[in-house]
């Protein structure tokens, strides 16, 4: 049964370089589309997360999360660079990384 977890992780990281290639093709740059494709990748990281059972897919998820932290950033939303630095602060000291 350990296969569908990752399987899901595999879609969900295979589905957020193509909305992330098709926003910035679009011309994704108010910073409601960069907030937007934040939200798609810490959803996208999340869901990584909660499948995840090796270091590589926390890794992964991690990952999602800081390409998420950098568009907040460059959107200027603070409370979602703040929620998020929360949840990467949370999912750290879950695996033990404190």
């Amino acid at each position: 049964m350990r296969i569908i977890p990752a399987l899901l992780a595999f879609l969900f990281l295979m589905a957020a370089p193509c909305a992330r290639a098709a926003a910035q093709s679009a011309g994704a740059s108010t910073p409601e589309q960069l907030s937007a494709q934040a939200d798609a990748l810490v959803e996208s990281g999340a869901a990584i997360l909660n499948a995840a059972a090796t270091d590589r897919e926390f890794g992964m998820a991690v990952k999602q999360w800081e390409q998420a932290l950098e568009l907040y950033r460059k959107a200027g939303n603070r409370e979602g660079e703040a929620s998020l630095l929360e949840l990467l602060a949370e999912a750290h000291a879950r695996r033990g990384n404190t």
